[in-house]
């Protein structure tokens, strides 16, 4: 078989044309993860700040984020259920960043 310069251009057209399709899902998917690497991040430090201000129950504070008990958190310090204390703001605003970037 001859090997012809036309041969070789089309070779060369087709490499080109892989990597550049490789590239384009690379690019995006680097996107993506800095994305949900920067809201896991957020929310990880507000998750940690109202556990470290509030010295609240990490299991309370799931059972109020995905809604079973809405509004109520258990204090490690007393031990009793309230509907209104210091940390239900700081939830409303992890629920609006979640629910914003699940869209």
């Amino acid at each position: 078989m001859i090997i012809t310069g036309e041969m070789i251009l089309l070779f060369l057209a087709i490499i080109s044309a892989l990597f550049s399709v490789v590239y384009f899902f690379w690019k995006d998917r680097e996107k993506t993860n800095a994305t949900f690497t920067r809201i896991k991040d957020e929310t990880n430090a507000e998750l940690s700040e109202i556990r470290k201000d509030n010295n609240t129950n990490f299991n309370e504070l799931k059972t109020l984020f995905f809604g079973i008990r809405e509004n109520y958190v258990r204090h490690d310090v007393c031990d009793k259920r309230r509907k209104e204390c210091p940390c239900v703001e700081k939830m409303k605003r992890i629920e609006e960043i979640v629910n914003l970037n699940e869209k």
